[in-house]
Order: C-alpha cells, then structure tokens, then sequence
C-alpha cells in the first residue's frame, strides 16, 4: 500500500503494516514493479517526471538474490547487503541462516557463526 503521505508498506492479516519507507515519504510519489523484478519507490516532479528514487527492493534483500542485487557493504553508507532464511515458507521472518560478503569471499553462517 502507498498511502497518502507517500509512506510504502506491507498490509497483511494478523500483524501491523511493516513500513518499508520511513525516513522517506513524499506525498508526490509512485511505486513501480521493474521487469527485472524491482520495486521501485520515486518522488514525482509537479509534471509526473521522476525526480528522486526514494526506495528500491535491490537495496533490501531477503531471502532472494534478483539479478541487480548487490552482496556486500555499500561504502558509502556502511549499508550491509545480505540474504537470510525464512524461519518458514510461510513466515518471511529472518531464519538462521545467512549469506554474506565478507571482503573477500561469500560466508554462509548459521546463527552468526560461519557453517
């Protein structure tokens, strides 16, 4: 759902909405599914044209890598990229497990220690 003031979130039965944007809202804004898979969140200029990218899925992975994804640190906001199990096919809750870059090479780790 994109509400009113611009605020991207996820609706879902049985539990708040989890808020995808928080620290970036306008009240001028679209949200847009990519053929390469990612969504997209953009303030609009008064004419419709885009003017800044405020969110994007590829800067939040889950527990799927998408091509344009990134693994690693983002150096220039100390932004961790990594991927995580679900506890359950049907809980998107973080699991156990994770893939990361290290500096050098892919870890898989189980509960922060490496498998």
């Amino acid at each position: 759902m994109l509400d009113g003031n611009g605020t991207l979130m996820i609706i879902h039965s049985g539990g708040d909405p989890i808020v995808l944007n928080s620290n970036q809202a306008f009240r001028n804004s679209i949200a847009t599914q990519l053929d390469s898979g990612n969504f997209v969140l953009a303030a609009l200029n008064s004419d419709g044209s885009v003017k800044q990218t405020l969110w994007e899925s590829v800067d939040d992975p889950t527990d799927t890598l998408l091509p344009g994804m990134k693994l690693g640190i983002n150096l220039k906001n100390r932004q961790n990229w990594s991927l995580a199990s679900w506890i359950h096919e049907q809980v998107p809750t973080p699991g156990t497990f994770t893939l990361e870059w290290n500096g050098t090479q892919l870890v898989m780790k189980r509960g922060g220690e490496i498998y």
